[in-house]
């Protein structure tokens, strides 16, 4: 698997975009990854009849565009909004480290529980970001899907 996307020592407003642009980058990767394996690498984490669907519904938010949308609608998010829903600074570096350390351990140890606490992380990121332009909650759903369909027994 590669690594988490840097995380930049500082990260003012008039950067964020690309940062953002970058993990939404990774995300569309990182769900491509998971339905690219969702039958052999990752299978035992997975009810199969459940996250089987996974391809089909990608393909179809892939045929929306939602990812492209939203990537353009990040991209062009304004330094207020970026401030008013934590996307700069700190804020924004603690949510990708989040995502980071989470995802570091997955990639070592795939299990289900730290599948779900990568998509935690993710999904407290694409809330911030989706609160700040409208649409792209497909995105939010397809990943929530990816949740309800680990294995938890």
């Amino acid at each position: 698997m590669p690594a988490f996307i840097d995380i930049p020592d500082e990260i003012e407003p008039h950067q964020a975009g690309k940062v953002l642009v970058d993990l939404l980058k990774w995300i569309r990767w990182f769900i491509g990854d998971i339905s690219d394996h969702s039958t052999d690498k990752y299978a035992d984490l997975f009810v199969a009849r459940l996250i089987g669907q996974l391809p089909d519904s990608l393909r179809e938010l892939e045929a929306n565009r939602s990812f492209d949308d939203v990537v353009a609608d990040v991209a062009g998010l304004s330094e207020q909004a970026m401030s008013d829903h934590g996307l700069f600074g700190a804020q924004l570096k603690w949510k990708m480290a989040n995502i980071s350390y989470a995802y570091n351990l997955f990639s070592a140890d795939p299990t289900g529980k730290l599948l779900d606490w990568v998509l935690d992380g993710i999904d407290a990121l694409l809330e911030s970001m989706l609160d700040g332009i409208p649409g792209g909650s497909a995105i939010v759903e397809l990943k929530q899907a990816i949740e309800n369909s680990i294995d938890r027994t």
